[in-house]
């Protein structure tokens, strides 16, 4: 087991850094602000993309409503257009009666 404690002890053991960790450290931090700016691209694509559709599912569902509203006052519309045919029927009928 001694064996095994020192081979743990030597692999944890602080080590000086081989001479191209220092290049390659720098070599990927200048590399980070281009992959952050293609993610940047791609979130606003995507957040954009959001916008647009939410935009679409809204102006549908206005249009739908615009719909359902112009229905209601057609309805609404014939009703009153009916009741007055059949006032003026009574009234016409009426007069008819009256001159004879």
């Amino acid at each position: 087991m001694e064996e095994f404690e020192q081979h743990i002890r030597n692999s944890l053991a602080r080590k000086e850094p081989s001479p191209w960790l220092e290049a390659k450290i720098l070599a990927a931090a200048q590399d980070r602000p281009s992959r952050r700016l293609g993610r940047l691209r791609w979130v606003s694509a995507v957040a954009g993309a959001a916008v647009l559709i939410m935009g679409i599912a809204w102006q549908r569902e206005r249009a739908i409503q615009e719909r359902v509203a112009g229905e209601a006052a057609k309805e609404r519309l014939k009703l009153a257009l009916r009741i007055t045919s059949e006032k003026l029927r009574k009234i016409q009928r009426e007069v008819v009666d009256r001159n004879d």
